[in-house]
């Protein structure tokens, strides 16, 4: 476990976000289909919210994205194809709950294994399926991975994650960089497990 009350404190926010993308919406859901056409790399940004990343092993199909606004704030995203096979996604919050509290969510569905590159300030991330190469970049995350990747990179100041990969995906290709770090989290057992871990952090 990390040391320092200040890291079980940040650890233990970045956990409150897991276990609230687990609960159900109080607001309203959105669903774009996008063309999968020639994408081969998608990137996402944006900041603070739930992102659930569903790759599969087909080769046809479009991309779906899924938002859902929760609790006094609303989550949007936009999309923008590049003609070098590129599609970028960015998502944006507006406004709060009364308390400064709101948990939105997204579910990004690949019909195919794809690159894909997260940058976020925090991150509450479910990541399951087949991917190329998969790579993170936020300050504080939660994250649980569970698939195939060509390869792998986790960069941030604090994360807490459950990572699982086939046994042929070459240990080199895992690259964690990340300053203060929690490993092998069990939220496997499910996304409401997390309010165990933060009883344990305490």
């Amino acid at each position: 476990m990390a040391t320092g009350n200040g890291t079980k404190v940040l650890i233990a926010i970045a956990v409150i976000a897991v276990a609230a993308y687990a609960m159900v919406s109080t607001g309203s859901e959105s669903t774009q289909t996008l063309s999968s056409h020639q994408v081969e790399k998608v990137r996402i940004t944006g900041s603070n919210f739930g992102l659930r990343i569903v790759g599969a092993n087909s080769s046809k199909g479009p991309i779906q994205l899924e938002t859902s606004d929760a609790r006094g704030c609303s989550l949007t995203a936009e999309a923008t194809h590049h003609e070098d096979g590129s599609l970028d996604i960015h998502f944006k919050r507006r406004g709060s709950w009364l308390l400064g509290w709101c948990d939105p969510s997204a579910v990004l569905r690949l019909p195919r294994p794809m690159d894909v590159s997260v940058e976020m300030d925090k991150l509450a991330g479910d990541f399951v399926g087949r991917f190329g190469e998969f790579s993170v970049s936020a300050n504080k995350s939660v994250i649980y991975f569970k698939g195939d990747v060509s390869s792998f990179n986790l960069d941030g100041e604090m994360a807490a994650v459950y990572l699982k990969f086939p046994a042929d995906v070459p240990k080199e290709n895992i690259r964690i960089n990340v300053e203060k770090l929690i490993s092998n989290v069990g939220v496997m057992r499910g996304w409401r497990h997390a309010t165990d871990i933060l009883r344990e952090i305490f």
